[in-house]
């Protein structure tokens, strides 16, 4: 397990000394590219991230504390938002964010060391593509890096602790381990959620001192892939203004609504469960609404789409609680919103593919389905009593209380 990673890491890149190198590439191994595409990853190196900077800066008080919101995310405004809530905390640091394109030349300096990495990385990736790929995801990290390094001394700024969004991304994992080479305190967030069966990595391979993980279940996973860091349950981002959780009961089926999964995610988990939901709601009468993923195209998916039972589709034009107002019961597979559906006391069930269980959600084999079938018998169980469900639920998947309060003591304790 993990071999291509661990064999790079024992590789010596130029100028990227003690750093491990395969660490930081491990999502971009994952990755398939052919030689067409690794020239148009050499063009976008030159044209782009040479020639170009995409970082504001913004330094209150001393700077005690950087708050990393690197180029690995800058288009995800879903998740800009999550983390400029939670960084709202912080009065004495350095927010730095990846957000808008500006001409720049102090990456060009950097050119030649393609050459270096290229002889390098090719004892262990023979293949043009993917080899370019991988040297474009290099030196996206490491150019952030130094060019933020360069900006940090310019403005005599001297910070302590390092609080990144996700420390196994590219670009957040060249910080973490650049900033601890100098025993500085390093910190990640928990922007999603990771199942153990296909990415305990995020877990495993974390090298910040601490991970605020969003829930029990989150620090028990953490547990299970022998996380190094110290973790504390601080709930999710994405539910930073969430007010304390509040399990009614008396739930209604007539409006059904399906989260997407990301493109990134098999194509075939997203037509399945269109399939089966509209077969169920065309034989149980049920209006059906469709929340797409940000990186979801609907031209993809409109030959499955029944209009004479889909109400309404979304995309980024609604935000998660709207559509929550929207529908009585919503159907997710693998998307992280089912936590923030079940904290606004939404009746959630989970949709398996025919033998591709991810388990993303650890002990919930009792609300997930596979068919129309079982789905009508989850549904009845919803109409007829589901709240202490929904109590143990949330107990497991979130935290009560107020989540902001909880980040200010967290952030108390560590010393931000």
């Amino acid at each position: 397990m993990y071999d291509i990673e661990n064999r790079i890491n024992q590789l010596k890149f130029k100028k990227c000394e003690n750093i491990l190198i395969g660490d930081i590439l491990h999502y971009t191994l994952k990755e398939t590219r052919n030689f067409r595409e690794g020239f148009k990853d050499i063009a976008y190196i030159i044209l782009k991230t040479a020639l170009h900077q995409t970082y504001n800066i913004d330094i209150k008080g001393s700077g005690k504390t950087i708050a990393l919101f690197s180029s690995s995310y800058r288009e995800r405004d879903d998740h800009f938002i999550a983390f400029k809530n939670v960084t709202s905390l912080i009065s004495n640091g350095i927010l730095i964010e990846s957000r808008k394109e500006n001409l720049s030349l102090t990456n060009l300096k950097y050119l030649y060391l393609l050459f270096f990495w290229n002889s390098t990385l090719k004892k262990e990736i023979k293949k043009f593509g993917k080899r370019m790929h991988c040297l474009r995801c290099l030196f996206q990290a490491f150019t952030d890096y130094y060019y933020i390094e360069s900006q940090l001394i310019s403005k005599h700024v001297q910070p302590v602790n390092l609080l990144v969004y996700c420390d196994v991304m590219p670009v957040d994992c060249f910080f973490v381990q650049k900033f601890k080479s100098t025993e500085h305190q390093t910190i990640t967030l928990q922007h999603g959620t990771f199942a153990l069966s296909v990415n305990s990595w995020a877990y495993e391979r974390s090298k910040s001192d601490f991970f605020l993980v969003d829930s029990r279940a989150s620090e028990t996973d953490a547990r299970k892939a022998n996380c190094k860091a110290k973790t504390m349950i601080v709930g999710s981002p994405f539910q930073f203004n969430r007010k304390p959780i509040s399990i009614l009961g008396r739930y209604k089926s007539n409006k059904i609504g399906i989260i997407m999964n990301s493109s990134t995610d098999p194509y075939e988990d997203n037509i399945s469960m269109i399939n089966i939901i509209q077969k169920y709601c065309k034989e149980h009468h049920k209006e059906m609404y469709i929340k797409l993923h940000p990186s979801n195209n609907l031209e993809d998916y409109k030959k499955n789409i029944d209009y004479t039972v889909v109400s309404n589709i979304y995309s980024s034009d609604i935000s998660i609680e709207d559509f929550a107002n929207l529908i009585d019961i919503v159907i997710i597979s693998k998307s992280t919103v089912f936590k923030t559906m079940i904290s606004i006391d939404k009746p959630a069930l989970l949709f398996v593919r025919e033998g591709y269980d991810y388990n993303m959600f650890s002990n919930t084999d009792n609300i997930k389905f596979k068919n129309v079938c079982q789905l009508d018998k989850l549904v009845k169980k919803i109409e007829n009593d589901f709240k202490s469900e929904m109590q143990y639920l949330n107990a497991y998947f979130n935290v009560d209380g107020n989540i902001r309060e909880k980040y200010q003591n967290a952030f108390k304790k560590i010393g931000i």
